[in-house]
């Protein structure tokens, strides 16, 4: 997933999603050669979706904090947001409240124009409802007009969209699933749901190629592809749980010093046929670098740039940890290797194709 960083917030990375950058660019060219009468306002309209977008996701985020997730980072798209944390909410009651808390937002903010504008006169259209049912022309034309009424539409919108579309990865898919967990558990709930995003995806992705919307197609793909990841997920924490962690602990994983240069760590993985390493950064400190990661830096400047600097910082897992959570970590998040402790010593690591390997035979032998 490519995005832009934007900066760090409360300790949480935030980053711009490329649709969110080539959606600005591509409405930016089109105003500027076909309406530039209208180039202003409409900027402005994205400038409101992009606050809109900020704060819904960072609502989410701090709510996931307080019950217990460790959020690394926020990933802004134009139709929400993605908090990547290093785990799930325990109870389905903390997933619903994460998942609500956006939406919820934006409806209070959409409510709150409208309070503002019946005590205060302000530019706004009083009218706006009768031309959002019966003229879509000029209910567009009057967004462009009041910025306030797009800052109203474009919230309302948002929270509409994420909570009553019942797809994995929106709300309104962590909602329908935190209820079904509830009663029939996280890995069954995940199924159903999953098979409805599918369902959802394919009839937006028509909706959007008959109709010529180009983003109605990227939004349908982005939830495809997320409710496939969201699907593989429980189903790797379903096979692989009560399967005990430590066995499968590499006890002399290959451990490069943080002083060596990328280029270095590039013959190095040519040379032991490996595609990734930890990296020793202090005691009890590491780091895992892979091919993306050397990919990542310049070629002239490999030379010069240390393993320390290039490299992923990750925190241990104890060996007694489920095996099940620390798979659906790492295959989530592209985690290649984890440091292992044993009462915060380190004794080994974890590699992610392993337990791919114990998932794939345990799916296997199941479904046999």
């Amino acid at each position: 997933m490519h995005s832009f960083k934007l900066g760090r917030l409360f300790g949480i990375n935030v980053e711009l999603h490329n649709t969110f950058v080539w959606l600005a660019i591509i409405v930016a060219v089109l105003l500027a050669l076909l309406q530039p009468e209208n180039f202003l306002p409409i900027i402005i309209l994205l400038f409101f979706l992009f606050l809109s977008v900020f704060f819904h996701e960072l609502i989410h985020s701090v709510v996931a904090i307080q019950k217990g997730c460790k959020v690394e980072k926020i990933i802004l798209l134009p139709i929400g947001g993605i908090s990547v944390s290093e785990e799930l909410p325990e109870k389905p009651s903390s997933e619903f409240l994460i998942a609500v808390v956006g939406p919820l937002f934006n409806f209070v903010v959409a409510f709150t124009i409208l309070l503002l504008v019946s005590v205060v006169k302000l530019p706004f259209p009083a009218n706006w409802f009768e031309l959002f049912l019966t003229s879509p022309v000029e209910f567009e034309e009057a967004l462009l007009i009041y910025p306030l009424l797009g800052l109203f539409y474009v919230n309302l919108l948002l929270g509409a969209f994420n909570l009553f579309l019942p797809a994995l990865p929106l709300d309104g898919g962590r909602v329908a699933r935190s209820i079904l967990a509830s009663i029939i558990g996280f890995s069954k709930a995940t199924a159903i749901i999953t098979k409805l995003s599918v369902f959802v995806a394919i009839f937006l992705f028509l909706v959007g190629f008959f109709s010529g919307s180009i983003l109605v197609a990227i939004i349908a793909i982005f939830i495809y592809f997320g409710a496939k990841q969201e699907q593989e997920t429980a189903a790797i924490k379903q096979a692989l749980e009560k399967e005990p962690l430590k066995q499968f602990v590499n006890r002399k994983p290959f451990i490069a010093k943080a002083s060596l240069s990328v280029e270095k760590i590039a013959e190095l993985m040519q040379k032991r046929n490996e595609l990734y390493f930890l990296v020793q950064l202090e005691k009890n400190r590491f780091g895992a670098i892979d091919i993306n990661s050397i990919a990542a830096v310049d070629r002239k400047k490999r030379g010069e740039t240390t393993a320390g600097q290039a490299c992923r910082k990750v925190r241990p897992v104890g060996e007694n940890e489920e095996s099940d959570e620390i798979a659906a970590k790492m295959l989530g998040k592209g985690i290649a290797i984890l440091p292992v402790t044993r009462r915060g010593k380190f004794i080994g690591a974890i590699e992610a194709r392993e337990l791919r390997k114990r998932f794939e035979l345990n799916k296997v032998l199941k479904e046999g």
